[in-house]
């Protein structure tokens, strides 16, 4: 199959078969060679859509999961303290 074959499909379909050739050739520039396209073209079409690509797979970047792992992330000890600072100044600079 060519990219201008391929690209006629929907943007589900076009994922899971790159996701599936990933999985079996290793690389985007290897199916960028076989779809006889530049490896940026499936990139920016899949990035385009909503994908990301994550451990060498792209899936659908979903707000409710990014949120999820932001909410979670752990704080950096020097965070924590630039807040409290900026807290502190915060509130006696008005006073």
């Amino acid at each position: 199959m060519l990219w201008n074959e391929l690209k006629k499909y929907n943007i589900e379909d076009i994922a899971l078969y790159i996701n599936e050739k990933l999985i079996e050739l290793g690389s985007l520039k290897a199916i960028a060679d076989i779809l006889e396209v530049n490896e940026s073209t499936i990139r920016k079409k899949l990035n385009s859509n909503g994908y990301k690509r994550i451990n060498n797979q792209f899936v659908l970047n979903d707000d409710m999961f990014n949120d999820f792992v932001e909410a979670n992330k752990p704080f950096d000890k020097h965070d924590l303290m630039g807040q409290a600072l900026l807290e502190y100044i915060n509130k006696y600079q008005k006073g």
